[in-house]
C-alpha cells in the first residue's frame, strides 16, 4: 500500500536532540509539505522527497515514506499534558527577550491544579511560568 502524499499535507518528522541536560531524545516535529517530488531511483523504498515547512520557518528535505516521517492527521493536540512532556511552545515572555512569537521545544516542569497553564523548561535553558495549555 503505497501512501499517497500532496502539498499542503501535515506531516511530523522524527529527530534526535539532545536536550538543556546533554540527553539525546527522539522528538516529533510538525510541519507541512511544500513540494512533493518523485525519488528517480528505482531500488528506493522511498517513492518520494518532501520539501517540509516546519512552525518555526525551518526546511527540510525527507524521504516518504519513511520510519521516521509519517502523515499527521491535524489532531495531534493533546488532550492533557504531563510534567516532564516534551512540548513546542510559542514562546511569550520568558527571560531572554526579543524571543517572543517564536515556537521553541522545552518540557513541562508544572502544570497548575485545573490544567489551565504550565511552567516550561526550553532546551536552551530559558523558563516561562503560566503559558495556557487551551490553545494549539
Amino acid at each position: 500500500g503505497s501512501e499517497m502524499i500532496k502539498k499542503g499535507d501535515l506531516v511530523k518528522a522524527r529527530f534526535e536532540v539532545k536536550d538543556w541536560f546533554d540527553e539525546t531524545q527522539l522528538e516529533w516535529y510538525f510541519g507541512t509539505v511544500n513540494r512533493v517530488k518523485k525519488n528517480k531511483k528505482s531500488s528506493s523504498k522511498q517513492a518520494y522527497e518532501i520539501d517540509v515547512l516546519y512552525a518555526d520557518k525551518e526546511t527540510d528535505t525527507l524521504p516518504f515514506p519513511d520510519n521516521d516521517v509519517e502523515k499527521a492527521d491535524g489532531h495531534e493536540y493533546p488532550d492533557s499534558f504531563f510534567v516532564g512532556d516534551s512540548v513546542d511552545c510559542l514562546h511569550q515572555n520568558g527571560l531572554r527577550p526579543g524571543h517572543e512569537g517564536r515556537w521553541y521545544r522545552g518540557r513541562i516542569s508544572s502544570i497548575s491544579e485545573d490544567g489551565s497553564s504550565c511552567d516550561v523548561l526550553y532546551i536552551d535553558g530559558d523558563f516561562e511560568f503560566n503559558i495556557p495549555t487551551n490553545e494549539e
